[in-house]
């Protein structure tokens, strides 16, 4: 087996790949951290996974809990405004707007002062779910902050929102 353009897997020989050697022609990627990327999309999969089981009994799928917490703040927004807010595209929005419509979380009312725009507002059972929601966000955190010092959490959030501001 030749691994890119490298020597022949034999044994004990290695094997060049993408500058590393490797065993057996295998890579183990034990000897080095993984690309920034693949971290950051593995915790944000295990994190969303979780939060999904949380707030699975409540009617609430992960990434819907966003757009709830827009409105807690803000009730009755424009789909543009929640789009903004959230650093989303408006059509984004408008597809999960339109899946917790049909759960019954929010409701699309017309704009008293323009007809042609429509407002998201919070339902009751919108409103009845913000405890348990919180208390599911407050329980991934804990998770996955699990045995870090009140300073590395600080400095985790900080370092991920500098992540965040120079990939923009």
């Amino acid at each position: 087996m030749r691994v890119s353009g490298g020597p022949k897997a034999t044994g004990d020989t290695p094997v060049e790949f993408h500058g590393r050697s490797t065993r057996y022609g295998r890579l183990t990627m034990a000897r080095r951290a993984a690309p920034l990327p693949r971290s950051l999309a593995q915790a944000f999969k295990a994190a969303r996974g979780q939060l999904q089981r949380e707030l699975e009994p409540h009617g609430v799928h992960a990434g819907q809990d966003y757009l709830l917490e827009v409105l807690w703040e803000e009730d009755g927004l424009g789909v543009g405004a929640i789009a903004e807010r959230l650093g989303i595209e408006a059509p984004t929005v408008v597809r999960t707007v339109q899946r917790m419509e049909a759960s019954g979380l929010v409701r699309r009312v017309r704009d008293p002062h323009d007809r042609r725009r429509a407002r998201v507002v919070l339902t009751d059972r919108g409103r009845a779910v913000e405890p348990a929601v919180r208390r599911a966000l407050d329980a991934v955190t804990r998770s996955a902050t699990r045995g870090f010092s009140a300073q590395e959490r600080d400095t985790l959030r900080e370092l991920l929102e500098r992540v965040r501001t120079n990939l923009r």
